[in-house]
Order: C-alpha cells, then structure tokens, then sequence
C-alpha cells in the first residue's frame, strides 16, 4: 500500500466509510470477522412493529442530531404501486 493511502487501511476508517455510504445496504459487511452495517432501514419494517425509540435513533443518525422529530410520518402502500416512505419533521426553535 502506498505510504499516502495507508490511512484507508485503518479499521476505524473503513468502518466509518462503510456506515456513511453502505449502512442500508442489503448484504451485511464484515470487517476483521464483526458485522459493521448493523442498523435495519427502518422504512422497510411494517409501521406499527417499529418502536418510538427506532425513529428516534434513525432519525438520529439520518439527520446527524441529537433531538427528536416532532412529528414522524411513516407511510406504506402497495396498491396501484409499491411505496414505502418515513418523513421526519424536526423541532422548529
């Protein structure tokens, strides 16, 4: 590996590469034997088996804050198209 890319090589960085851009992918990633990409895509679970506290920490995540939605819309539908969407509408100061 070329001295000016060896922090590519560095498990903390892989890691945080992989949950930035490869967190909802549908395989799991393993890095050094541990499954990195952990969080379930919260829009793809049923609405009414999905706790407060799992949009509180997708959201959480997504928006890269610490507060909580003030309202949370997670809609599904499969009829005359499949579609899933979760809508989070943060606290207004």
């Amino acid at each position: 590996m070329k001295p000016e890319c060896r922090e590519f090589g560095d498990e903390d960085t892989i890691n945080g590469v992989i949950k930035k851009y490869s967190n909802f992918v549908g395989s799991p990633i393993f890095v050094n034997g541990k499954q990195t990409n952990v969080i379930q895509p919260v829009w793809l679970m049923e609405p009414k088996d999905v706790k407060p506290e799992m949009h509180d920490e997708f959201y959480r995540f997504v928006g890269n804050t610490y507060d909580r939605p003030r309202f949370t819309l997670h809609y599904k539908t499969d009829a005359p198209l499949s579609i899933k969407a979760l809508l989070y509408f943060p606290e207004g100061k």
